[in-house]
C-alpha cells in the first residue's frame, strides 16, 4: 500500500501580507531577521509560506511567544 504525503497549501508573500494587513517590506524584514513566519525559498525569486506554519506563527504571537 502506498502512503500519500499531504503537501500544505503554500501562500505567496502577497497573500500573507493581505491576510496580516502588513506591507511587503515588513514581511521582507521579518524574513531577513528570522522573526516572521516560516518560509520556503523555491528559487532565488520565489518564496512561499506554508499555511500550517503561518497559523502556528499567529498562535505564537497571540500567546506572546
Amino acid at each position: 500500500m502506498t502512503t500519500r504525503t499531504r503537501v500544505p497549501k503554500l501562500l505567496t508573500p502577497g497573500e500573507v501580507c493581505d491576510l496580516l494587513d502588513i506591507e511587503p517590506r515588513r514581511l521582507r524584514l521579518w524574513r531577513e531577521q528570522n522573526t516572521g513566519p516560516v518560509f520556503v525559498r523555491l528559487s532565488h525569486r520565489t518564496i512561499r509560506y506554508p499555511l500550517p506554519d503561518l497559523i502556528d506563527f499567529l498562535n505564537d504571537a497571540r500567546r506572546g511567544y
